[in-house]
């Protein structure tokens, strides 16, 4: 049905919608290659709204690391994150810090969370993912080096992550 409304001129008000959900349909599964052809599509249609290419970012970014291509993946969620300050925007922000942890990139990584906190934290469940993922990796590094700004930035991220339990627990 979304490949009719892609390809029958009758329908091309339908388009964009059409092209979205197959970028999507394609991704979940399993065919990267072809849901990166539908990110392209999305990126290069003039209707597409800044929030609709900000998910063809997120898209791309997700297939890229499917296929172990870490660098394209990470220009793709910075991208996505640069352009959005929605739930998209917040996704690729902690897929950035994923990679830049995975690459043992601490203090990097620790900037990327501190922003997906300050930055995106209407979006509790992405920022909490964070705090919760990054907590013990973090220890580890004051831990290793004895640094002093890092046990303060662990400090200041494990009290935003009791603040959000707490917060969790009145509602």
């Amino acid at each position: 049905m979304l490949k009719k409304l892609e390809l029958t001129s009758e329908y091309k008000s339908n388009y964009g919608f059409a092209i979205n959900n197959l970028m999507v349909s394609y991704y979940q599964i399993g065919d990267y290659k072809e849901a990166l052809n539908y990110t392209n599509a999305v990126k290069n249609y003039e209707k597409s709204s800044e929030e609709e290419i900000a998910n063809a970012f997120l898209y791309a970014g997700k297939c890229y690391i499917k296929q172990n291509k870490k660098t394209e993946a990470m220009k793709e969620f910075s991208l996505a994150a640069l352009k959005s300050r929605t739930v998209f925007g917040a996704e690729a922000k902690y897929n950035v810090a994923v990679i830049q942890l995975e690459n043992k990139q601490y203090d990097a990584c620790i900037k990327t969370a501190m922003d997906l906190s300050d930055n995106f934290s209407s979006y509790e469940y992405w920022v909490a993912k964070a705090l919760s993922q990054w907590q013990m990796p973090m220890l580890v590094k004051a831990m290793h080096s004895k640094r002093k700004q890092h046990l303060n930035q662990l400090w200041i991220i494990t009290m935003r992550k009791m603040i959000f339990c707490l917060r969790q627990k009145s509602v």
